[in-house]
Order: C-alpha cells, then structure tokens, then sequence
C-alpha cells in the first residue's frame, strides 16, 4: 500500500508564499526609504547650456560676477548697462574669460563638457528712460532672437530715499515690461530681480522691499498664465573682511 503525504506540498507552498510575502514586503520598505530620501535631497541644478540670459546693470561687480557665472555654465551673455564705455570693458573681460576656459578644458576634462560656447553682447541703455529701455529691447529681439533668463541687477542710490527706491522699481517695472513679449513661449524663462546689496540704509531696504514687492505681484498675476515662468527676487548679503 503507497500513502502519500499530503503534508509536504502544503508546507512546500505556504513556505514559497511566505518567502514571496517577505521579499515583496523589504522591496516595499526599501522603494519607500529611496522616495524619502528622493524628496529630502535637493533636486540637480537645471542644465543652463544654451540658455540667453540677459543681464541688466552688467558693468556693476555684482552684475558682472553674475554674467561670468552664467557665460561659465555655457550661456550665452547679453549686457546692458548706461556707461557704453563699461559695458564694453565687461564684455570684453567675459570673453577674454570663455577663451581661457577653452584653452584650460581639452588638457583639464576628459569628459566632454563643453568648452566655453558663450557668445558675449553688450548693449548701452539709460534705465530711467522708458523708451531708451525699449528701443535696446527691440535691438535685442532684432539681434539675439530670444531671452531665457532675465536678471535685472541695477544699483541706482542717492541720498534721496524716495527718488532712488523709485527709480529702481520703475527702471524692473520698464524693463520687465520690455522684455517678457520676447520670452514667452519658451520652455522654462525665469525673470530675477536682484535688491540692492543688504544693508541697515533705509535707502537700501525700501529699495529691497519695493522689488519684492513687484516680483511677487507679477507672480500671483501670471501664475495661472503659464507654470514655466519663474519670478525670483534676490537679495545678496555684503560680508567684511
């Protein structure tokens, strides 16, 4: 007579299926630490290569540190600033410094990257003149084409509190206004206000609060416009040494 155990496939399959249950259940809290992680970490820095970035008050040393960074990270590099003779000497020393980057990367990088590609223009233009604001805009869009990025970095102080917070703010409001047309429809376009350097002066901070101000409004006015545009204002901090 042959008696077969009916006990063995059972405990097989129950332990089979507990095996299966214990590697899907680790898969699960594993999937769920990696996505914990995923959100705590910040998120890459976006590729800005080939992006136009418009710089305004170029010539000043914030402004030109800016413009170097973005020429650095392959950008092309439009200026703009009131003094012709300023301006042309910032162009000049941003193109001197994408000729050395050339130079340096094929003995310094195996990997590619990309040498200094950046194209540099300078553009005069007088910020308090609605029309002299416009017509460098249009040379622009006649020259250039597109704008990916703005940042308006102009630094206009006095000794009269109002006079200067009031030109800073209509010299964004003028400028903002000249130049968005032609950054519509782009992929990603990111417009930046940069406040006067921080500082106790109540010159400089009704001037900081005044762009504030409008980069928030024009934020809440086209949000629902189009989810690429990005309004920022930023507000660099002067350390001693």
């Amino acid at each position: 007579m042959i008696i077969l155990n009916s006990r063995m496939p059972s405990f097989t399959i129950w332990f089979f299926l507990t095996i299966e249950f214990l590697a899907s259940t680790f898969l699960f809290i594993l999937v769920a630490i990696l996505k914990v992680f995923k959100f705590l970490l910040p998120e890459p820095p976006r590729d800005l290569t080939e992006s136009v970035v418009l710089v305004v008050g170029a010539a000043s040393s914030l402004g030109e540190s800016l413009a170097s960074e973005f020429a650095r990270n392959g950008c092309s590099v439009v200026c703009l600033d009131k003094d012709v003779n300023l301006i042309e000497e910032t162009a000049s020393r941003l193109k001197n410094q994408c000729l050395t980057i050339e130079e340096v990367a094929p003995s310094h990088r195996e990997d590619d990257s990309s040498p200094c590609r950046s194209t540099i223009s300078a553009y005069r233009c007088n910020f308090s003149d609605k029309d002299a604001i416009r017509r460098t805009a249009q040379k622009v869009k006649d020259d250039i084409g597109r704008i990916d990025i703005l940042v308006i970095c102009i630094d206009n102080i006095n000794e009269d509190a109002f006079d200067t917070t009031g030109k800073i703010l209509m010299s964004h409001f003028w400028t903002v206004l000249a130049f968005f047309p032609m950054m519509l429809g782009r992929k990603q376009t990111h417009i930046i206000g940069v406040t006067p350097v921080a500082s106790n002066n109540d010159i400089y901070q009704s001037s900081k609060m005044a762009i504030m101000s409008f980069m928030e409004c024009m934020c809440q006015e086209l949000r629902n416009h189009s989810s690429n545009l990005t309004f920022l204002a930023f507000s660099p901090v002067a350390e001693c040494r």
